[in-house]
């Protein structure tokens, strides 16, 4: 065991990252089964990873209302140790208390003011609970860092996957020594009387997850009712049988084939099985983690081996399910824009670095918004899935084709000359002019505009080779539609000079000439809230064209960001709306909040907070009355300047939602950083919460921790009774979508 003076670094020489380090730690500690060993074991390895002067680790005495500091390293370590406190003492019992995290020092304030006296003067502590199966057991704290220095997100971040190594190990030390007093057991079973026979076995039917025991051999000599019922034999069926033909163990680790419990009998040693699947005699498979021990008799000589594993499948296809919405199109099965722009950095490189050449297609299609504007959004969404798999099927096997946009595609052609690129794209140019798209009683014809750009050695960056692609696109359009345009440097400039003007000119003279108009849409109570409520509601906004035509956000709000004009539109909104408030006081009295959306370009935008305090000043509106939408995509790409805003507005009374929540991998992790008073379910898990299991069990976790934040929750994409009955169900607080009240304009709000 390591003591306290131990260089971690040097114990795990040859380690390349902090990642791999914890990783070999979680395992260096996972080996002890001595509970009291393991902790201060634990104790001497966590200081040494956050650098902490004293490292200690409260464990909750159960049935006792208090926590002891079983183990301590550092500073004072001795005096320290197996100190008790009542759990609502210090920040300790604050932690185990709450089941949260606290991260005290620089810019990060204590939530209570009642400590012990160990942590009187400090100037960091970092406190991370340990949590065993759903339940806390107790925590690790870091108390003062080693200089005066402050523990920071990342000192959190590590001590957290430290934790979640130490629950493991502290998990399997509990169960392991329950699986020795079996084999204790076992081993005098023949001198024991028939009631020291039925203790044991209901020790083994109380561990919850399956337990298989072989003798040396790999014939299985007992199993558990949780074996039986995750394998579906019976316990007079297996027994004498090998394992590995029983029960095969697939996928556990990327060098061995054989079973991972004749793996641990061959070497001698306990064998850890971190990811797998098994096959049962009913073909059943299921996905599975666990670990394999060896049972010893009194001289230490191997008697048997124990497998223990645990049911994970619905876990793994949670995470399946999360990968698979940041990967794919939900609407279309393609891959989305990121996933696209990840495979194009990869086919950049090989061109740069292995001199390959390949293709890019960007694929807008003509005449789109006549078949949205005719039929409504349902049938642009169909005709959307049934163009992508007629694309797809005519694809080669090494293509890419994903949806990068609303109605815009795009295409990676992998080790493809440009003039064989050039007939692929004409060839899906002539297959979307065939196609003809039926709904209803209406069949449309549409087209697509191409822009092709070769990928070579003399290319730079993902982003530049989308813009040129993007560029020739439109040039392609703006010849006439339905044809293919190759991009070429000489078009460059032309192609910008066109592209940008025609949208730069329609925005600004909009703007100019007042032609964009507000709308609202009704966000109601989901426990008493009525139909008619217009107390709390979202501002929209539509842009009325030169054709007296109304456009919908998405047809003008992508080229206003692509061009650098939300800043304009967002100023446009604010001053707009704020002056309808001053002017309508009844309604502003009845108002209890509003939510307007911001952009990612206006939150890096460092003069829209004093416009915005003008415009309140100005037109005398309440900030309370007030929430500003921001997605989480826009928030952790301006990150810094997003949370010095919301700071400054939250000061006055400004309430912040977060749009969209859900989509991005790292969802949870930034809700701790964002000062967010409400968390807005992004419609996509809302719209199949009735049908699809994984969407509801995610809606009811964004909810569950939420309420654990005190946060409100919104859900998008309500459009039936049904799905409103089931979000209430769920304890969500508000609900917006077609199903309560479709967009209006604001000044029909007069009318109610």
């Amino acid at each position: 065991m390591p003591t306290s003076k131990t260089n971690i670094h040097k114990l795990f020489k040859g380690i390349d990252s902090e990642m791999e380090l914890l990783l070999a730690l979680g395992e260096h500690v996972a080996t002890e089964l001595d509970i009291d060993v393991l902790l201060q074991l634990v104790a001497d390895s966590a200081r040494q990873v956050i650098d902490a002067e004293t490292l200690v680790v409260p464990i909750i005495d159960q049935g006792k209302n208090n926590y002891n500091y079983r183990s301590a390293a550092g500073k004072n370590a001795e005096l320290i140790r197996n100190q008790s406190f009542p759990l609502q003492t210090g920040m300790c019992g604050w932690v185990l208390s709450n089941e949260r995290p606290l991260l005290f020092g620089i810019n990060n304030d204590l939530p209570m003011g009642n400590k012990t006296v160990w942590e009187e003067g400090m100037q960091s502590a970092l406190l991370v609970p340990l949590i065993s199966r759903g339940k806390i057991i107790g925590g690790l704290s870091g108390l003062g860092k080693v200089g005066n220095k402050s523990f920071t997100q990342r000192d959190l971040e590590l001590l957290t996957l430290f934790a979640n190594q130490t629950s493991v190990a502290v998990e399997n030390a509990q169960i392991l020594k329950q699986l020795n007093q079996k084999q204790s057991q076992l081993s005098h079973l023949l001198d024991t009387t028939r009631f020291e026979k039925q203790i044991a076995e209901v020790t083994l039917e109380a561990i919850s997850d399956g337990v298989i025991i072989t003798d040396t051999h790999g014939r299985i000599i007992n199993i558990n009712s949780a074996a039986e019922a995750l394998c579906e034999f019976k316990q007079q069926d297996s027994i004498g049988k090998a394992i590995d033909k029983l029960v095969t163990v697939d996928n556990w680790s990327e060098e061995e084939t054989s079973h991972p419990l004749l793996q641990a009998l061959h070497h001698d040693s306990m064998v850890r099985i971190p990811s797998g699947s098994i096959t049962s005699p009913n073909k059943k498979k299921l996905q599975i983690e666990g670990s394999v021990s060896i049972m010893r008799d009194e001289s230490f000589h191997a008697i048997g081996a124990v497998m223990l594993f645990r049911d994970v499948t619905h876990q793994r296809r949670m995470v399946e399910k999360i990968h698979n919405y940041a990967t794919y199109d939900q609407l279309t099965g393609l891959i989305n824009r990121r996933e696209f722009e990840n495979r194009l950095k990869n086919a950049l490189k090989s061109a740069i670095h292995q001199n390959k050449n390949h293709a890019l297609c960007y694929l807008d299609l003509d005449q789109f918004k006549i078949v949205n504007d005719t039929c409504g959004h349902a049938a642009g969404d169909e005709l959307l899935r049934q163009l992508s798999a007629l694309l797809s099927k005519r694809l080669r096997e090494r293509d890419t084709l994903g949806r990068i946009g609303g109605d815009e595609f795009g295409l990676l052609l992998e080790n493809c000359p440009l003039e064989n690129a050039l007939n692929i794209a004409e060839e899906l140019r002539e297959i979307i002019d065939d196609f003809r798209f039926s709904f209803g009683n209406q069949v449309f014809r549409i087209g697509a505009s191409i822009g092709l750009v070769l990928i070579d050695r003399e290319s730079t960056t993902v982003n530049a080779l989308l813009g040129a692609a993007d560029q020739a696109c439109y040039a392609a359009k703006e010849q006439g539609r339905n044809r293919v345009k190759i991009y070429t440097e000489s078009d460059e400039h032309l192609a910008i000079r066109s592209s940008e003007m025609h949208w730069v000119s329609r925005l600004h003279e909009a703007l100019a000439l007042d032609r964009f108009e507000l709308y609202f849409q009704p966000i109601i109570n989901t426990q008493s809230g009525s139909r008619n409520d217009t107390s709390y509601y979202e501002i929209l906004i539509r842009l009325r064209d030169a054709d007296n035509r109304l456009l919908p956000p998405g047809a003008f709000l992508p080229a206003a960001e692509r061009y650098g004009l939300m800043v304009l539109i967002d100023k446009w909104v604010v001053k707009t709306y704020f002056s309808w408030l001053s002017k309508n006081p009844k309604h502003c009295s009845h108002l209890q909040q509003c939510s307007i959306n911001l952009s990612g370009q206006s939150l890096s935008d460092h003069s829209l907070q004093s416009f915005i305090f003008e415009q309140l000043e100005l037109h005398k509106v309440p900030a309370n009355k007030l929430c500003f939408e921001i997605t989480e995509t826009a928030a952790i790409a301006n990150l810094s300047d997003a949370l010095k805003f919301m700071a400054k507005m939250h000061a006055i009374g400004v309430k912040f939602a977060l749009d969209d929540f859900g989509t991005g991998m790292s969802s949870f992790s930034y809700l701790k950083e964002l000062p967010i008073d409400t968390i807005k379910i992004d419609g996509s898990f809302i719209k199949d919460v009735l049908t699809d299991k994984i969407d509801l069990s995610l809606v009811s976790a964004i909810v569950d921790i939420s309420k654990n934040m005190q946060k409100k929750t919104v859900a998008e994409y309500v459009e039936s009774d049904e799905i409103l009955a089931c979000i209430r169900e769920l304890g969500v607080d508000f609900a917006q979508g077609y199903g309560i009240a479709k967009p209006k304009p604001l000044k029909d709000i007069l009318d109610k």
